[in-house]
């Protein structure tokens, strides 16, 4: 059986949520804290070069590991530990997160690669794959004023991973897969909003997030809504 890891990816206006919430409840769900790994961007390095660093991460580590990447605005179901190890050792490349926008969101189980929901709130891999996309990246940096701008117009990160997953360097083809219900939900609405995209549509919560299946705890939700609101405070307080 492969290791299996959690890497929590985390900028420093959500540093209260996963240090306060999003941790402890991975924990509740059964995983131990030498299991995780926190890439913190401290320096808000910007998507891109973050994203690479969080990968060289994953990439130097030596036994066979699939590690899951969760972003700092996810809120994990209560099967999540159970069901995250339930394809570690069949699969290369496993979506825990369907955005509720996405083409191919009637697609779940064993996918090609093309049928990916590509959501990085919640995406697993294998130690190697994140070397080859690290590797790839190497090659391919001149592309970054390119990728940079097609974050900044269209707001969706993950293109720069489905590009090399589509570039045909991985042989054999990787073992893809869709979980449905989804692992995680975003709860980005009630802490702030997404980072990248401030104009999200608030579709979270609604009926066309059917895959998650499972409503998120009550007095979590109250207990982060109420935190948020004491840190929007500390914030105006702070900036006079």
């Amino acid at each position: 059986m492969r290791n299996v890891k959690y890497m929590i990816h985390l900028c420093p206006e959500r540093k209260w949520y996963v240090d306060e919430f999003l941790i402890p409840k991975i924990k509740e769900r059964g995983i131990d804290e030498k299991d995780m790994l926190l890439y913190f961007d401290e320096r808000k390095e910007g998507y891109l070069k973050s994203l690479m660093n969080e990968m060289k991460i994953c990439a130097d580590i030596k036994e066979d590991t699939f590690i899951w990447h969760l972003q700092d605005d996810v809120y994990p179901r209560s099967d999540f530990y159970e069901r995250s190890l339930s394809v570690i050792n069949d699969y290369d490349i496993v979506c825990g997160y369907c955005n509720p926008i996405s083409k191919f969101k009637a697609k779940s189980g064993e996918v090609a690669k093309e049928e990916m929901w590509w959501s990085f709130p919640c995406i697993g891999m294998t130690n190697y794959i994140s070397k080859m996309f690290v590797n790839w990246w190497d090659v391919n940096w001149n592309k970054k004023k390119e990728y940079e701008m097609y974050i900044r117009e269209k707001k969706f990160g993950d293109q720069i991973f489905r590009d090399f997953v589509n570039s045909g360097v991985l042989s054999p083809e990787p073992k893809c897969f869709n979980m449905r219900p989804v692992l995680v939900q975003s709860i980005d609405e009630i802490i702030g909003g997404s980072v990248i995209n401030k104009s999200r549509p608030k579709f979270f919560g609604s009926s066309e997030t059917l895959y998650f299946e499972e409503e998120i705890e009550k007095e979590f939700r109250k207990g982060v809504k109420e935190r948020y609101k004491e840190i929007l405070k500390e914030r105006n307080k702070k900036n006079g």
